[in-house]
């Protein structure tokens, strides 16, 4: 018997084990388990979709009175708008008090030449001003529109979310395998979430930077988060 030619086997065949063994070790931690990958798919797309449910349009109009007033003002938007809400702000971001019918928006103006009111779904509506509006000389200055996250579709969402869950879950297109929680952060101390227990799984999420609008009319900056089990 050739003891040269069979060790010569055995080596082959031991080679060729250890190379099969690299390459599923490599396949493994290159390539995630299907399973894995559902979860992040999954993740990101209830995200995607989550964004999309609870964001709406904001058209920002921004004028410039001629000069100072005491008393309110009244400005003309597009009549598209004015089924939106109105909210009036100084230059720095100061909420004005405030008066809307339709498409005519009184605005309190006080020291300063320039105003911007801001047209949402997400707001509530404008009524903090009772005082007289006089119709006074202004321009435009610019009319822009964005879309942004509205706390109120947040909050609806999660009344929602714990009052008809299989809706909640089938309106961001979670799997029905699977479980989901969300989260609008705006720091440690402050956010809205849904959720439920699930400890002890392994979890799978997706977050982005976000700018929310108030019901008050203010503009914030937080995390939209969505994690998937």
């Amino acid at each position: 018997m050739n003891k040269s030619g069979a060790a010569s086997h055995v080596e082959v065949i031991f080679a060729f084990v250890l190379f099969i063994t690299f390459v599923a070790g490599a396949i493994y931690f290159v390539n995630p388990s299907k399973s894995d990958q559902s979860g992040e798919i999954a993740s990101k797309y209830a995200l995607d979709t989550l964004v999309e449910n609870v964001s709406s349009q904001l058209v920002r109009y921004s004028f410039v009175v001629q000069d100072s007033y005491s008393a309110g003002i009244w400005f003309k938007i597009s009549s598209i708008y004015s089924t939106l809400n109105a909210v009036a702000k100084k230059e720095n971001g100061v909420i004005l008090p405030g008066k809307q019918q339709g498409s005519n928006i009184c605005v309190a103006l006080g020291p300063g030449n320039f105003t911007s009111i801001e047209l949402s779904d997400a707001f509530n509506s404008l009524s903090t001003y009772s005082g007289v509006c006089d119709i006074k000389k202004y321009s435009l200055a610019s009319v822009t529109s964005e879309k942004i996250v509205s706390e109120k579709k947040i909050m609806s969402l999660r009344d929602k979310y714990y009052s008809d869950y299989v809706g909640a879950k089938s309106l961001l297109g979670v799997p029905t395998s699977n479980d989901f929680s969300f989260y609008l952060i705006y720091d440690q101390n402050n956010q809205i979430s849904a959720q439920m227990n699930s400890t002890g799984i392994s979890k799978y999420s997706y977050e982005r930077n976000v700018k929310v609008a108030t019901m008050n009319g203010e503009t914030k900056f937080g995390i939209l988060r969505v994690v998937v089990w």
